[in-house]
């Protein structure tokens, strides 16, 4: 890289990612924080597993149906006021979560939220297309999604803490996690609506030798993936290739998701610790997650190369769930908790930047979002059949080995893109245009 080129990318990183990273990481407590919440909240208002499954999954549902329009409405509003819009948005419903007194409300809020945060994450990558080349896409996402796996770091003994407020002022411990998790992302949204930067043509920090290479550089990139890719939502849509990375990212999700939402209840499973002891147990498998997905990205950026490291986290993660589900001693299990961790982090990180070659313009816009759509299917999918499988079995043995055989048929799609049959109609379409 030239000097102007690191220079240009070290001050976008600068002044983009913390931000995006802030906003990311409670946009996913905001997820999670119901798990460490069901350790209190299930007790008191005698939820069983599969309500509780049911209910931690239909986030996702709502998360499928605003994702496409969202991105549409960023592409006309502009990045830094949308996704200021939607964290203030998520963080008022989150906080309305805590008002939950029935199976009913319970259902109702969390696809509320999910509603809410649906178009952060597509938004988000669309808004990174506008900032960093294709080749540097890699680094930055699993940089990003560090936040997924610091969020748990985070809200593990967060919520351990504010667990102990129970009974303050009258109101539950799983209450109080609820409200004061739901509040930073406010502040965070008003105060990214005033700095989160709109596109490089339109900031100050850059000079203008750097403010040139980087809008040379994508402009070049936008060509050169409209000349190979899908440049219009139409042709995204109808493209075989997009189809099958929703399904690897919905058979990811499945995984990614079950174990973010089940961790502290398996955990106290496995150990038979206090929920305040759980909560911090549980953030160390993403300790652990969070330093080797990025490492795994760079590595991926390194060697130019996407599919192979997919299968084989895929691969990492699906036996670190069969031999937690094997393991009869707790210490081995959650050491394999850790390596499944690791593994399915490390997948979101080299994931996204493959669509992102082939998706431009519209067909980043929409494509982008519709991947993350079907994906986020199996956050829905995964949690609701762990909490259906807990309730008619004893421990979480018969769910983790499922979940393990869904991330092992991931790894197998994963290695066949290369040869599948539509992915080379793909390159037909696309070479006779």
């Amino acid at each position: 890289m030239t000097d102007v080129s690191t220079s240009t990318l070290r001050r976008v990183s600068k002044h983009v990612i913390p931000l995006l990273f802030l906003l990311y990481l409670f946009s996913y407590i905001d997820r999670v924080n119901i798990g460490y919440a069901g350790l209190q909240m299930n007790t008191e208002l005698g939820f069983n597993p599969a309500v509780f499954g049911l209910g931690a999954g239909l986030l996702f549902l709502g998360y499928v149906l605003f994702g496409i329009p969202s991105n549409f409405l960023m592409k006309k509003i502009g990045g830094r006021v949308w996704l200021s819009t939607l964290a203030i948005g998520w963080g008022i419903v989150a906080l309305g979560n805590a008002l939950i007194s029935s199976e009913a409300m319970f259902y109702g809020m969390r696809f509320l939220l999910g509603l809410a945060e649906s178009g952060f994450v597509p938004g988000m990558l669309l808004y990174l297309t506008q900032w960093y080349p294709q080749n540097e896409r890699g680094k930055v996402v699993s940089t990003l999604y560090m936040a997924t796996a610091v969020s748990v770091i985070v809200a593990g003994p967060l919520s351990g803490a504010i667990m102990q407020m129970d009974g303050l002022l009258g109101v539950s411990g799983w209450k109080w996690i609820l409200i004061l998790e739901g509040i930073p992302p406010i502040l965070l949204g008003i105060f990214a609506l005033r700095y989160l930067p709109e596109r490089p043509e339109t900031v100050e920090w850059l000079s203008a030798d750097q403010r040139d290479w980087l809008v040379a550089e994508l402009a070049e990139g936008e060509v050169t993936q409209g000349n190979k890719g899908y440049d219009t939502f139409q042709a995204a849509l109808r493209a075989p290739i997009v189809w099958i990375f929703g399904l690897l990212y919905f058979l990811l999700g499945i995984g990614f998701f079950s174990v973010m939402i089940w961790l502290p209840l398996v955990v106290k499973q496995l150990s038979g610790l206090t929920s305040v002891q759980v909560s911090f147990v549980s953030a160390i498998p993403f300790v652990f997650a969070s330093i080797c997905m990025t490492l795994y990205g760079r590595h991926s950026d390194r060697t130019n190369e996407r599919q192979w490291h997919l299968v084989v986290a895929f691969l990492v993660g699906s036996a670190g769930l069969a031999v937690s589900a094997a393991s009869s001693d707790p210490v081995l299990g959650f050491v394999a908790i850790c390596v499944a961790a690791i593994g399915l982090w490390s997948a979101t990180g080299v994931f996204w930047p493959m669509p992102t070659s082939f998706l431009s313009g519209s067909g980043a816009t929409g494509g982008l979002a519709l991947i993350n759509s079907i994906g986020i299917l199996g956050g829905f999918v995964g949690p609701y059949f762990v909490g259906l499988i807990r309730n008619m079995t004893p421990n979480f043995s018969t769910a983790l080995y499922s979940v393990a055989a869904v991330q092992l048929l991931a790894a197998v799609v994963a290695s066949q893109i290369h040869r599948s049959t539509v992915v080379r109609a793909a390159r037909t379409e696309i070479a006779a245009r």
